[in-house]
């Protein structure tokens, strides 16, 4: 079966620095956690004309660093979704994110629920005869999400740690990262539908996973007298 990193499912870190004449050192420290899943769906319509495909990620994370301390679990979501029709030379593709009602994922990863509703802008384009491109419109659609999702397989772990050190007239700085996480592959049912006509029975998905991570990032800035 198909894998993914789970560095997609983490939070990315960026921190930068600025020199400070009147300082020996700079620290700073941060953490984030959470439980996630993640699905991929593609399908061809019926009509034979066409395909539809996307996907939907749910997450509740949290973080902590040493400088605003703790904060609150935040859950989200996301959708992308995008079709093509060949017989009548049109496409459309589409994003937004998911208030969610409801969110568990068990620390054991063994299944995840999601409801939620959201909004997504569509990009909807046909072909034009006259002017022999593409014309484009945007539309925005309510949606609500539905999904149940069970793992299938045994639980995965990944881990990964980094550092490096670097130096010059200024000074030394020393950077360190570290990430700990498992998932479990798993099978996706349910729906996304929409006010507009948008209908997708997310049991056509063509991979589905359960995750949860732990990640810390460290920097300390040594600067010269």
């Amino acid at each position: 079966m198909k894998r993914i990193s789970l560095s997609v499912l983490c939070i990315g870190i960026g921190i930068s620095f600025s020199s400070q004449s009147n300082a020996e050192s700079v620290k700073y420290q941060y953490r984030s956690s959470g439980k996630n899943a993640y699905i991929n769906f593609y399908s061809y319509d019926e009509s034979g004309c066409g395909y539809t495909g996307g996907y939907m990620q749910v997450s509740e994370s949290m973080y902590r660093d040493n400088q605003n301390g703790r904060s609150n679990p935040v859950s989200m979501g996301y959708v992308s979704l995008y079709s093509d029709n060949w017989c009548n030379s049109s496409y459309r593709y589409g994003y937004g994110e998911i208030n969610l009602s409801a969110l568990n994922i068990p620390k054991s990863l063994s299944n995840a629920t999601a409801h939620g509703a959201g909004s997504i802008t569509w990009d909807e384009c046909s072909w034009d005869e006259t002017s022999s491109a593409y014309s484009c419109n945007n539309k925005s659609e309510n949606i609500t999400v539905d999904i149940e999702i069970t793992a299938m397989d045994s639980m995965v772990t990944n881990r990964s740690t980094n550092s490096s050190v670097s130096s010059g007239p200024w000074g030394t700085s020393t950077y360190s990262s570290r990430s700990n996480g498992t998932y479990r592959d798993a099978n996706a049912t349910g729906s996304i539908s929409g006010d507009a006509g948008t209908s997708i029975d997310v049991s056509t998905s063509s991979y589905s996973q359960i995750a949860n991570w732990i990640s810390g990032y460290m920097s300390i800035q040594k600067y010269k007298p």
